[in-house]
């Protein structure tokens, strides 16, 4: 891919345009990205999940399924929804085998922008450990305004998702109970019987069982 100089990138992983006056200063280094496909990204930091996220996943029918493995984050102290990760610490859309993500083409937008990310005036690069960073090669312009605007799009789905926390919560809530109905529907009446009664025990008080346990 190859990329103009349009974009660069400072000494402080910032990205900035290139100076009219070439001659003023040094052009810094490009900004150069070629994604490795080698799936070190799915195990940063819990992968941010927008409301637009939620929105795009509504209309393709992605929310069935992943609604369950998103959570409320306030480790950082600032609440964001996040994809859960599992025990190896891989996002948990992350399939080993195939070494990809099982949501393809309906990735988060935070998975989309990366290695970028936008603060509202400027770009700069999130991780420099990531392979796909290149110190020379090619990158197509296309290919840097694609990611360029996918992390302006992520800044402003942020922002926004900040505002409408409780509603993006609602949100989640409402296609877990949506998505728990069609399940019970598909049960037969053995197995409605059987996960009563298990939920049953669930909500007997913990003394209860010690004295039914002491009464055998």
């Amino acid at each position: 891919m190859n990329c103009d100089q349009e974009s660069t990138q400072n000494g402080n992983g910032n990205i900035e345009g290139q100076d009219d006056d070439r001659t003023s200063r040094p052009s810094p280094p490009r900004f150069i990205f070629n994604c490795k496909h080698c799936g070190e990204c799915c195990k940063r930091d819990p992968v941010i999940v927008t409301l637009g996220d939620l929105s795009r996943w509504s209309d393709d029918g992605t929310i069935m399924k992943v609604a369950h493995r998103i959570e409320l984050d306030r480790s950082t102290g600032i609440p964001k929804t996040v994809l859960q990760r599992d025990d190896d610490g891989f996002c948990s859309q992350y399939h080993r085998d195939d070494e990809r993500c099982t949501l393809k083409e309906s990735r988060p937008m935070s998975c989309r922008a990366y290695p970028l990310s936008f603060d509202g005036s400027r770009f700069r690069v999130v991780s420099r450990e990531c392979p796909g960073i290149l110190d020379d090669g090619n990158m197509d312009h296309s290919a840097l305004e694609e990611i360029r605007e996918d992390a302006r799009v992520l800044w402003k789905e942020i922002v926004e998702s900040q505002k409408l926390l409780p509603i993006m919560e609602g949100l989640i809530m409402k296609n877990v109970m949506e998505q728990s109905m069609k399940m019970w529907e598909n049960l037969d009446s053995d197995q409605k019987d059987q996960l009563l009664g298990h939920l049953q025990n669930e909500d007997r008080d913990p003394s209860e069982s010690k004295r039914d346990r002491s009464d055998d």
